[in-house]
């Protein structure tokens, strides 16, 4: 079992064109929050892992707009492939739980 904390606030997925993600702010940080996510992994020494692969995804919110879980989920899990698993089709099992 692997476990890592991402300080900061948490970006849910966003929904992006090829255009989309040049032009829209949500996308730039949506693929920032990304970036930031693999780097934490890196620094926690995530290995990549073969076959099947369950993810827990534990986010804290205070106030403000809130995002769905399941699109909470999907940042995460999007920011982990080629870093704890080869490809996103490997999550056979996902917990995601908003906390305040």
């Amino acid at each position: 079992m692997t476990r890592f904390t991402v300080p900061g606030r948490p970006v849910p997925a966003a929904r992006m064109t090829r255009r989309g993600k040049f032009v829209s702010k949500q996308a730039q940080r949506y693929l920032a929050y990304k970036e930031k996510v693999g780097w934490i992994a890196r620094q926690n020494r995530v290995k990549r892992m073969d076959g099947p692969v369950a993810v827990e995804v534990y986010v804290y919110l205070h106030r403000g707009r809130q995002g769905d879980a399941d699109n909470y989920g999907k940042s995460i899990t999007d920011s982990l492939n080629g870093i704890a698993y080869h490809d996103d089709v490997q999550v056979r099992r996902m917990v995601v739980e908003k906390r305040e």
